[in-house]
């Protein structure tokens, strides 16, 4: 659990994974027996990091295979066109928290809700993504650990696709159902 997928995805979610959204593959062997599908951009995925393949994160994927990617001022640039950011919503978090926005990005089509903090500064990054692999980020840009700092991830990697959010565990209930649906 992390807020690396905020506001989409919050610490205590429970989701449902389809395991079978893009390939069949038979433990303990990595290599898939069979395709069914490639992911897309805007899709949220499960994957194996590389620097730790037993783990499991999720981020969202923002560039596929032969797709060239750049990104500046917190905006990313796919084969030279802008992911479009509207809406932006401030909120102060606590006394000491830094001002964080909440952003409208379409990605690929798919429109969700992304999280900055206008406080955090990043480093521009230039990439062309190699063929067989994604290049995938966090929604919540500036507290995700993703593509910026480990690169592409193989498409052998991919375990599945974040479909529902099933449940969420959270104080004061123990179980809270008001998140629950689709996963975009």
């Amino acid at each position: 659990p992390s807020g690396s997928m905020e506001p989409t995805l919050l610490t205590g979610d429970l989701i449902a994974v389809n395991k079978l959204a893009y390939q069949v593959k038979v433990p303990p062997f990595q290599k898939p027996l069979y395709r069914f599908n490639s992911p897309k951009v805007g899709d949220v995925v499960i994957f194996n990091p590389p620097y730790d393949p037993n783990s499991f994160y999720v981020k969202r994927v923002i560039a596929v295979g032969g797709d060239r990617v750049e990104y500046r001022n917190k905006q990313y640039f796919v084969n030279g066109i802008p992911y479009t950011q509207e809406d932006r919503e401030l909120s102060y978090e606590q006394k000491y928290a830094p001002v964080i926005a909440t952003l409208t990005e379409n990605t690929g089509g798919v429109s969700h809700k992304i999280q900055l903090d206008d406080r955090q500064f990043d480093e521009p990054l230039d990439i062309t993504v190699a063929d067989g692999h994604y290049f995938v980020s966090g929604d919540n840009r500036d507290f995700s650990k993703d593509s910026r700092y480990f690169g592409p991830i193989p498409e052998d990697s991919i375990v599945g696709k974040a479909q529902y959010v099933l449940i969420q565990f959270k104080l004061p209930l123990l179980l809270n159902f008001a998140r629950t649906g689709s996963v975009s």
